[in-house]
């Protein structure tokens, strides 16, 4: 693997910084953040200096007014999510937060393979049907211009929230649209996931009501779902998101949500102690699973519920669902593997299809291969004759801007830089597209080094590494996309102890040493390492720092990410 290091902090900066060491500066700098203020900003984030005004949205006035009067003719109101984690999460905010104003509100979220991502003509149709007068979305809309055209014909307002990338045709039928992604918005952050739109939509409601109906600051008790969502939906952690998510990590801890707490008992951890990993490989994975391979409906029903037993069920539910998701994503990740055999360096994308593979685990499949080989990833499947797909691409390459070159191919299409989805408008089409696809990605990541990389922050010794790190580590955090753990390098440790872990040996177990100072460290998946190394051997190791705690001991331990010899 290849290291690269960041830009070192310039000289003139660090000189003009107080109480921050050169090592917490470094990352900063490397995050955008220079300057005293702004430095101590983002370590110690301020949740009203930190949040804008929902009203900076263009149409939030618009969409406010809308829904006030629909709150006060008790018409019916339908939040239409997706159904994956953001969207669940997202209806789930707009249900509750809508509720508690005393709105006629129910939620409606769609199958995956049976009606596809977005709001569907026939839901629409149905919805009409059973006398709906305000459509919400949440985490999908912007994409559905013919939608919701059939839907102001049949008499329904629908007000879009979404963060998804700017469509070609944007949904001009729409009452309202809130999304930060569309060019012309003036909301001054672009980056919240489509939970974060929903809770500015509910912000502002709040803010309007002023205390009349609902509790000033009620709303906070919202963004337990906002970071679960935010962190799953793997949006940046920087600017607003990373107050959001701190602040709704807080939340998280002391949450109501029954829902919430029978998932913690179901990942075996106390729900006080839960940080961005536990969310985003812990409960984010069971919110997914069950739009993946059942309804998302039972994850909605999850974090609404008012019942602790029922709680307990539906917890129930998603870790068995869970578990079904890894054993077949596993056999997928097989066949795919199969299927592409040696991977050739001229393969600038790669394909895989099968007919039976459930159309709502392939991405997560196209994700591991993506990461594999560092090529975006195509895994295709057919539903009622039909093909459809899931993308992953890699950071030298908008996979959305290469489904809009290639828009002609499909009936519908969506996504985001690294991810996307698309259904193929004729099935006889496939070769052609996909040479067209090839040929397409080979032209724009000509040049591009794609061979596989680790951004290291800086090189530091082990000497470096001391609780009063560790205590900058936590203010640094939460971490995430955009704003990962910080990995270091450290040159020429000695090997003094090397040990395989697990029952089979796939794990490592190193003690290094450097000036004096001497570190545990484990490397999970190095166990082949074991039989490479030996006392006194000299290696460079780029790892993160964690905490190691047991029998109530705490010690600072490293986790390898790679290893240079």
């Amino acid at each position: 693997m290849r290291w690269v290091f960041q830009k070192h902090i310039p000289s003139n900066i660090f000189q003009n910084l107080t109480n921050i060491p050169e090592v917490v500066a470094q990352i900063l700098y490397n995050r955008g953040i220079s300057g005293q203020k702004t430095m101590e900003e983002f370590l110690e984030p301020d949740y009203d200096e930190g949040i804008h005004d929902p009203f900076l949205f263009r149409d939030m006035e618009k969409a406010v007014a809308r829904i006030q009067k629909a709150i006060r003719d008790k018409e019916k109101i339908v939040a239409h999510g997706d159904y994956d984690a953001d969207g669940v999460c997202g209806a789930a905010v707009l249900v509750d937060g809508l509720r508690q104003l005393g709105a006629q509100v129910e939620a409606y979220l769609p199958h995956r393979e049976r009606e596809g991502y977005g709001v569907n003509k026939e839901t629409v149709r149905q919805l009409a049907k059973n006398g709906t007068n305000l459509i919400i979305t949440a985490d999908c809309g912007i994409s559905n211009q013919p939608e919701i055209e059939l839907a102001r014909e049949l008499g329904m307002d629908v007000i879009v929230t979404d963060h998804h990338h700017e469509p070609l045709q944007m949904p001009t039928a729409a009452y309202a649209i809130i999304n930060p992604s569309v060019s012309t918005e003036t909301y001054p952050f672009r980056g919240l996931a489509g939970v974060g739109v929903a809770f500015k939509l509910i912000s502002a409601l709040y803010q309007k009501d002023n205390g009349k109906t609902v509790p000033k600051g009620a709303e906070k008790w919202l963004l337990d779902l906002v970071a679960i969502s935010t962190i799953t939906d793997m949006m940046p952690l920087l600017g607003e998101n990373r107050v959001l998510v701190k602040y709704g990590l807080i939340v998280l801890r002391k949450t109501r949500r029954f829902g919430l707490h029978a998932l913690a008992q179901a990942v075996n951890t106390p729900i006080e102690k839960f940080d961005t990993d536990h969310i985003g490989f812990r409960i984010g994975p069971r919110l997914n699973a069950a739009g993946r391979l059942q309804h998302a409906d039972i994850a909605f029903q999850a974090m609404i519920t008012k019942s602790a037993g029922e709680a307990q069920k539906l917890a129930q539910r998603l870790e068995q669902i869970n578990n079904d998701r890894r054993l077949v994503t596993e056999l997928i990740s097989t066949e795919v593997e199969q299927q592409l055999g040696e991977v050739a360096p001229e393969q600038k994308a790669l394909f895989a299809f099968g007919n039976n593979w459930p159309i709502g685990v392939v991405g997560l499949v196209a994700g591991k291969v993506a990461q594999k080989y560092n090529r975006p990833v195509f895994i295709l499947g057919e539903v009622d004759g039909n093909i459809v797909a899931s993308g992953r691409s890699v950071p030298e390459l908008n996979i959305v801007e290469v489904l809009q070159a290639s828009a002609k191919y499909y009936a519908k299409y969506g996504g985001h830089a690294a991810a996307c989805g698309f259904t193929l408008k004729y099935k006889e089409d496939f070769d052609e597209w996909k040479q067209f696809m090839h040929d397409l990605i080979k032209e724009k990541l000509d040049g591009a080094d794609t061979t596989q990389m680790l951004k290291v922050e800086s090189e530091i010794r082990l000497t470096d590494i001391t609780w009063e790190l560790w205590q900058f580590l936590e203010k640094l955090a939460p971490f995430g996309q955009a704003h990962p753990k910080p990995v270091y390098a450290a040159r020429q440790v000695t090997v003094q102890q090397v040990k395989a872990l697990g029952k089979t040996g796939k794990h490592l177990r190193l003690v290094v040493e450097q000036g004096g100072m001497t570190k545990q460290s484990v490397g999970f998946g190095f166990g082949e390492w074991s039989q490479k190394l030996s006392p006194g051997q000299k290696i460079d190791i780029a790892f993160t720092v964690d905490l190691n705690e047991w029998n109530g001991q705490r010690e600072l331990q490293l986790k390898i990410l790679d290893i240079h010899v």
